[in-house]
């Protein structure tokens, strides 16, 4: 830790953010006061591991619609790292990194409820429940479905689970809605809006 810094809690918030819309802002803000975040990093995968076959467009376009959205929120940070490594976007390298490069800070890793459900599924889940405290942004008024084989990993993953509320939008919807020349603009910040109008997004078929 260099001189003057001080330990952060971070909330890490990954995705393909393709695009990044009003929803993901809602959950940063929920949980930045629930968890009493000192700030939120959003790294968007450059290919999620699960959806090897979905398109997505480039980091480059994805990175600037983050950052436009964000703009206006001083606690929020947009980090390149997965874009840079390429391939895969494995959530535990991005840990070990964010542990190396800042041993200081408390992290708490963000997931929707679908992520949570095939979290054993994952590269190395034991470890990253070492690394990081699991919270989990969920539309199921119910509550979380967690069935593992692994009952050791399922109580873990149980004990670290911290449930928030999840706004009703998806960047799927927001994608249908853009192909087929469709309103939009109330679905994402109004200067992702604008730069996804002038760089025509989501108008061709996936």
């Amino acid at each position: 830790m260099l001189m003057g810094e001080r330990s952060k809690r971070v909330g890490v918030l990954g995705g393909s953010f393709n695009p990044v819309h009003l929803g993901h802002l809602h959950i940063a803000k929920e949980l930045k006061s629930r968890c009493q975040l000192d700030e939120v990093w959003f790294i968007p995968a450059y290919q999620n591991p699960h959806k090897m076959n979905q398109s997505v467009v480039s980091g480059v376009h994805r990175l600037e619609m983050l950052k436009l959205a964000i703009q206006d929120y001083a606690s929020y940070k947009v980090m390149d790292i997965e874009c840079k490594r390429k391939g895969p976007s494995y959530t535990i390298d991005t840990l070990r990194l964010l542990r190396e490069q800042h041993p200081e800070n408390e992290y708490l890793l963000i997931l929707g409820s679908d992520a949570i459900k095939r979290f054993h599924e994952w590269n190395s889940p034991h470890e990253i429940l070492k690394l990081c405290t699991l919270v989990v942004a969920s539309r199921e008024k119910e509550g979380i479905s967690i069935n593992y084989d692994d009952n050791k990993l399922e109580r873990s993953v149980r004990e670290a689970i911290i449930s928030t509320p999840l706004l009703k939008v998806s960047s799927t919807e927001i994608r249908s809605l853009a192909e087929r020349g469709e309103s939009y603009q109330s679905l994402v910040p109004a200067p992702v809006f604008e730069y996804m109008q002038q760089n025509k997004l989501y108008t061709q078929p996936e």
